[in-house]
Parts: C-alpha cells; sequence; structure tokens
C-alpha cells in the first residue's frame, strides 16, 4: 500500500505553489508509493478533521491565512489524538514581521503572528526552505527538515521563446509588493539606465493592485485600487523619479502561478537587490533559482542566499557597494558573449541543487522516513499495549491460582 499523504493548502500564490503545489504533484506523478490528495482551502471542523487525519498516514500543511487559522488547531489536535504525522512547511520569517512590510498591520491585527508560532510548536516536523530559516524555526520546533525551493527546469512556460524582436536589452527586476525598501538600495538605476543606453529597456515585474498597507478589519480580501495609494507608485518613484521616458519602461502585471515565468520570458538582466536585515536572513535564493531557470545573468546584493551559489564575475556578480550595480549593468549591457556565458553557467550550477528532480528526491525519502518512524512506533506502542495486557493476565492467573491453593 502506498504512503498517503493529504496536503492542506491555504495559499495559491508564490508560497503554496513552490512548497506544496508543485513539489507535491510531482511527487504524486513519479513515485509509485507516495499517494497525494490535496484539499484546497477548505474550512475545518471537528468532523472534517477526523476524517482528513484517519484517511491519511502523514497530514501536511502551511500558512495562517484564509481558512488556516481555523484549520490547523483542528488538523494539529487530531494528529496526536490519531497517531498522524503532522508535517508544517514554512518559507519566511512569518512570526516576526518588521513594521516596513506591508503584511505588517494585517498580522498584528489578525493574531497571524502568534498562530505560526503555535503551529510550529504543535506540529510533529516542521520543513523550510534554508538552514539558517531552520536554525531560527528550531526556537520552537527541534524537528526541522530543509526542503529548498525548487522548480521544473523543462516546464513549458520557463522554456518559451522570446516573443519581442525590437532590438531593446531588457533589464528586470520581478518582484511583489513587499519590496520597498529593498528598492531603494537601487534607487535612481532605472533611470539611469533609460537615460545612458539607447538599446535598453528597464522592466519591472510583479505589478499588483491590491492594497498592502493598513486595512480596515474585516475587509479582507484586500480592495484593488490602481491610485496613488498602490505601493508599486513608490516602486516607480523609487526607480525612475519624476517624468521619466516612460517608452522604454515596461510595467509587467503579476500573473497566476502557474504562469508567472513569462514574466521572465524577454529578460537579458535580472537586479535582486535585497536589503540586510533580521527578516530578509531568513528568505531563500528563489530569484536567483528563477533567473537561472531563463539563463539570465543576475547582478544581486551580497548576501548569504546569493553568495552561497554566485562566483562573482562567473555566473553573476555580487554587489558589494552601491556604485557596483552601475559597473555590472555596463559590463554585460556592453558583452553580449559574457551575459550569455554567465546565464548558461548560472543554470548549470543551479540546476545540479534545485531542480524538481533532485530537490522531490530528498522529499520522497523523508515521507518513507516519517512513515517508518510512525509504523516502529505504532508497533512498539502494540507491544507496550501487549506487555501490558499480558502482565494483567499473569497478574490475574497468579491471584487465582493462590486463591485456589488458599482453598
Amino acid at each position: 500500500m502506498p504512503i498517503k499523504v493529504n496536503i492542506l493548502q491555504y495559499s495559491g500564490g508564490g508560497k503554496g505553489y513552490y512548497r506544496l503545489s508543485q513539489p507535491y504533484e510531482y511527487i504524486n506523478k513519479h513515485y509509485s508509493d507516495i499517494d497525494v490528495t490535496f484539499f484546497k482551502n477548505m474550512p475545518i471542523n471537528n468532523d472534517t478533521a477526523t476524517d482528513l487525519v484517519t484517511s491519511s498516514d502523514i497530514i501536511v500543511t502551511h500558512g495562517a491565512v484564509k481558512e488556516a487559522p481555523k484549520a490547523l488547531p483542528n488538523i494539529l489536535r487530531e494528529c496526536k489524538r490519531f497517531g498522524k504525522v503532522s508535517v508544517y512547511d514554512i518559507d519566511d520569517k512569518d512570526w516576526e514581521v518588521p513594521p516596513e512590510n506591508p503584511i505588517y498591520h494585517i498580522f498584528k491585527q489578525e493574531g497571524l503572528e502568534e498562530m505560526y508560532r503555535q503551529a510550529l510548536l504543535a506540529a510533529d516536523v516542521v520543513t523550510t526552505t534554508t538552514s539558517r530559516l531552520a536554525n531560527l524555526v528550531r526556537e520552537f520546533n527541534q524537528n526541522v527538515e530543509v526542503l529548498p525551493n525548487a522548480i521544473d527546469y523543462d516546464y513549458y512556460y520557463w522554456n518559451l521563446p522570446k516573443d519581442k524582436n525590437d532590438g531593446y536589452l531588457r533589464v528586470s527586476i520581478i518582484c511583489g509588493s513587499s519590496h520597498l525598501y529593498d528598492l531603494k538600495l537601487i534607487e535612481g538605476i532605472g533611470k539611469w539606465l533609460i537615460d545612458t543606453f539607447d538599446n535598453v529597456k528597464f522592466v519591472l515585474g510583479g505589478y499588483d493592485s491590491k492594497i498592502l498597507g493598513n486595512p480596515v478589519r474585516g475587509t479582507r480580501p484586500l480592495a484593488y485600487d490602481d491610485s496613488p495609494n498602490n505601493i508599486w507608485y513608490a516602486y516607480k518613484e523609487i526607480l525612475f523619479g519624476q517624468n521619466p521616458n516612460w517608452e522604454k519602461i515596461e510595467i509587467l502585471r503579476t500573473q497566476p502561478v502557474e504562469i508567472y515565468p513569462i514574466l521572465y520570458r524577454n529578460s537579458d538582466i535580472v537586479l535582486a537587490p535585497l536589503r540586510h536585515n533580521k527578516f530578509n536572513a531568513a528568505k531563500s535564493n528563489l530569484k536567483l533559482i528563477e533567473a537561472s531557470a531563463r539563463g539570465i545573468p543576475v547582478i544581486a546584493s551580497d548576501i548569504w542566499q546569493y553568495r552561497e551559489d554566485i562566483s562573482s564575475g562567473w555566473n553573476s556578480y555580487l554587489v558589494r557597494s552601491n556604485n557596483e550595480w552601475k559597473t555590472f549593468l555596463t559590463k554585460l549591457i556592453n558583452d553580449k558573449e559574457l551575459r550569455l556565458r554567465m546565464g548558461q553557467e548560472l543554470q548549470k550550477k543551479m540546476k545540479e541543487k534545485y531542480s524538481i528532480e533532485v530537490v522531490s528526491e530528498t522529499r520522497a525519502n523523508l515521507i518513507r522516513k516519517l512513515y517508518n518512524r510512525t509504523k516502529r512506533n505504532t508497533i512498539q506502542d502494540e507491544k507496550i499495549m501487549d506487555d501490558a495486557l499480558r502482565h494483567k493476565i499473569l497478574e490475574q492467573t497468579f491471584k487465582k491460582t493462590g486463591e485456589n491453593n488458599g482453598k
């Protein structure tokens, strides 16, 4: 019988995709000894929690949004009750969000940080993205396993050919709406690029018109607004200043996560600024993995996530001082062979470590290990019960024998 794994997924974005959907769908398809079933955004009461737990060998879940705050306590309690393994996945330091993060007020108002802490404490095993984040998680739970982010390098949308042949090079930042302070590291870089190089366009990808400020409690899901209240207006002002040449700027809206790779489709160089702080120190190298799927060289902040895989000057560049953003951009813009060679070398290195095939083998072995451990514990529990029952029977037998001898 295959090992039965039930997945409770409460994020349809990058967290849910890279940490649950993509890897466990791959395992379901390629590993015959593991049977995975997904339950997405499912409300959980006592009865459904019991059904989900008893129909599985291992329960995997994540997050503290949507239905998760109500579901997690029930699921984790039932796992303990029925002796099933609960696995909680986390890919950010979500139990301690800094005030400058746009989701800070939401987390504070709805008590989500505490929800994350409780989940980390209650789970049998926590899976996470990096060894550094794993060390932080051990404050709550010693049973932590590192499963890096990974991608399918053969995935259709990562391999689409460029569809813009207008002679322009494209320098891109592809990000979400929580990177305001990171972009300040390269303030004015977009304007400098489009003013300095006639053959360069700047691409800002990931634009989302969700307001991520301080919403009134009860207004979630967050409202949509394309007014200057939107944080992306601040992004554009940081990068381009006032009255830039908009003909050389491309703003790409975010896409459903399954086709998100198309944001990279026409990029020639990717910028990855990341500020040094405690929250960012817990992040992964996902931006580097994504760029490598397209064979695009990256100019990145010299922070440990990128330092681990970038050999600066060989497969991408690490920026150690502010002036190096412009220095490295100039080198890559003026040297096509350098761009191509760096991108190829980056892809080669990252594919060896972060392909879906490599990481899935690690994940499948973890599932097997947890299942076998549970089975051993079950056998041990049964043996203890059998020994206790045997001892009780012997006691009763000796008692009766003694009573008979006394007659």
